[in-house]
């Protein structure tokens, strides 16, 4: 974590996150390709902060599902619904400042952009066709670099921080936010109180991701699958699969099915998956690098990860590239090396040794709310808004 970051997270760690009056800033547009589809969890815990906070900032959408998910999304959230609107590139005119997540989104938006004249501020999140060391990705990123619109750029990954000053960004225009944002019921409430195995019958095993290609090599399904057949035969075990895209079909046919295998599928971050994690023991994120394109990676651990962890579950994980600066190994997570053998020892000596599985549950997740605290995550970002929407 770079030193700076790291002295105002934990300064903010220390007091409870009291949101300050909104500044007189001029209108603000956020410009997304995705929002407001509900099962975006961080999309909607961010934007939607955004959207309590200052009165005259819109989220304009360029999602081609934008009516459907606009239905959806008004009957959850009605007093803010109005300010979500279908992107047209005359609304950009005038605004003071645009918020921008993803390299896709933000190569789509920029002629717009500097057409109008609009400065913004950048979030290069891990996915979006962002890759290391890709040329069709490079294409994208450096038009927008070297934009006189561009203000600064948010990363939440060290990785993507070092990426961009070896490309020669200078790094007081980078703010590197570990992470992202959680919905606040995930870090702001008490933490519930809940069982582990044994003192509740079954050890709960899940693996949570979007499937982006086929069995999702990239968000290690795979690895996951041969994991719970090598564990079958072990009445201990119940196994979990949550989020789009996976079924009965992606079970692999050459592979012995435990008897409790289960698809969740898509669970919705604050409500469905938030009780599901609950009775969660392991998670499991066995991911690979330069799979799903070619310079393509993932936040370590993933959204979905550190969403188990705040409600409680062990993470188990690969660090193929790396990337893990924040938790303790052995203490506050298991990285496991890339190998399905390993995996499943791993694993065994949780389930073998449930006091350590308890001390690594609680020890994670205590780290993961200060991590991923309202106060470092959104607060960050409101900082930088405001310094930049004048």
């Amino acid at each position: 974590m770079s030193s700076g970051v790291f002295s105002f997270a934990t300064g903010m760690l220390r007091r409870r996150f009291r949101p300050r009056k909104p500044p007189d800033i001029g209108p603000i547009v956020v410009l997304d390709d995705f929002f407001p589809n509900v099962y975006s969890g961080f999309r909607i815990a961010e934007y939607n902060a955004f959207l309590q906070r200052y009165a005259n900032l819109t989220v304009y959408s360029t999602s081609p599902e934008f009516a459907s998910d606009h239905a959806e999304y008004a009957r959850r959230y009605p007093a803010l619904a109005h300010r979500v609107r279908p992107f047209d590139h005359a609304v950009i005119r005038g605004a003071s400042l645009a918020w921008i997540m993803f390299l896709f989104n933000a190569y789509k938006c920029l002629p717009f952009l500097e057409a109008a004249g609009v400065p913004f501020v950048f979030s290069l999140n891990p996915g979006g066709a962002f890759g290391l060391n890709e040329p069709a990705s490079d294409a994208m990123l450096d038009p927008i670099l070297a934009s006189k619109m561009l203000r600064q750029i948010i990363v939440t990954q060290d990785i993507t921080r070092t990426y961009l000053i070896e490309r020669g960004v200078p790094p007081h225009k980078i703010t590197l936010i570990y992470g992202g944002v959680m919905n606040a019921r995930y870090v702001d409430e008490k933490a519930p109180s809940r069982a582990y195995y044994p003192k509740k019958p079954l050890l709960d095993v899940a693996f949570v991701a979007h499937k982006y290609m086929p069995q999702a090599p990239n968000k290690g399904f795979p690895d996951f699958c041969r994991l719970a057949a090598n564990l079958a035969g072990d009445p201990a075990f119940a196994w979990h699969v949550a989020g789009h895209g996976f079924s009965d079909d992606d079970w692999p046919a050459a592979l012995t099915r435990p008897d409790r295998f289960t698809f969740e599928g898509l669970l919705e971050s604050k409500t469905t998956l938030w009780e599901f994690l609950r009775g969660v023991d392991i998670i499991v994120s066995p991911q690979r690098p330069f799979l799903l394109h070619q310079g393509n990676f993932d936040s370590f651990p993933t959204l979905g990860v550190v969403e188990a962890s705040l409600q409680g579950a062990v993470m188990v994980c690969y660090d193929v590239l790396g990337m893990n600066h924040y938790y303790r190994d052995s203490v506050e997570i298991v990285v496991s090396p890339p190998d399905v053998d390993q995996l499943t020892s791993a694993v065994l000596r949780l389930k073998n040794d449930p006091k350590r599985m308890v001390s690594l549950a609680k020890a994670g997740q205590r780290r993961s709310r200060k991590l991923f605290s309202t106060s470092i995550q959104l607060g960050t970002r409101q900082k930088i808004l405001e310094r930049f929407a004048r």
